[in-house]
């Protein structure tokens, strides 16, 4: 597991539980909609608690 960043910290303080906030960091990563797009089906799957690759989102 990554070390949480600063938001990441400040969510928790705020009372979120750590298991629902999911922290990646890439250190070659982009602050831009290019590099986010790489995460974003990834992102689905943990938000919606997909289990495999092969589960739609269409449900």
């Amino acid at each position: 597991m990554t070390t949480p960043n600063k938001a990441h910290i400040e969510f928790i303080k705020e009372g979120y539980l750590e298991s629902n906030l999911l922290f990646e960091l890439d250190p070659e990563g982009t602050h831009d909609d290019l590099f986010f797009s790489n995460y974003f089906n990834q992102s689905l799957r943990w938000l919606f608690r997909m289990e495999n690759k092969n589960e739609t989102l269409d449900r």
